[in-house]
């Protein structure tokens, strides 16, 4: 794997170690940290793919963005799109100061979030 590919893997994988530790949480959970970290996650392994095969992108972090320009590479990835979106607008809506995520939305976000890099990481020659 290049060099910055893995770099982004490993971001990623500290992202999705957050998410599972905090959802974990019984008391107190901060649910936000969770659709956050989830989003982080997928957004690294999007970035980590296309930086293995050298594909110069954008700086954002608009994650429905990055997945299109990954589906040249993995057009499989399009099965994805709902569940990138789903993170997608998790991240954007935790920017209200008036909006708290909830356990559910915890849940969904980790769903999503463990679907997609199990695909990703599969793509990227990973366990």
């Amino acid at each position: 794997m290049k060099a910055m590919a893995k770099a982004w893997v490993e971001k990623a994988e500290a992202d999705y170690g957050t998410a599972q530790r905090e959802i974990k949480v019984k008391k107190g959970a901060n649910f936000d940290a969770v659709c956050l970290h989830a989003e982080l996650c997928a957004e690294r392994y999007l970035k980590a793919r296309l930086a293995e095969d050298e594909i110069d992108f954008p700086s954002t972090r608009h994650i429905v963005v990055l997945l299109m320009l990954c589906l040249d590479l993995e057009p499989g990835w399009e099965a994805f799109r709902e569940q990138i979106r789903t993170l997608s607008s998790f991240a954007i809506e935790l920017e209200d100061p008036d909006m708290l995520s909830d356990e559910k939305m915890g849940e969904l976000a980790m769903e999503a979030c463990e679907t997609f890099r199990t695909a990703a990481r599969k793509s990227l020659g990973l366990k």
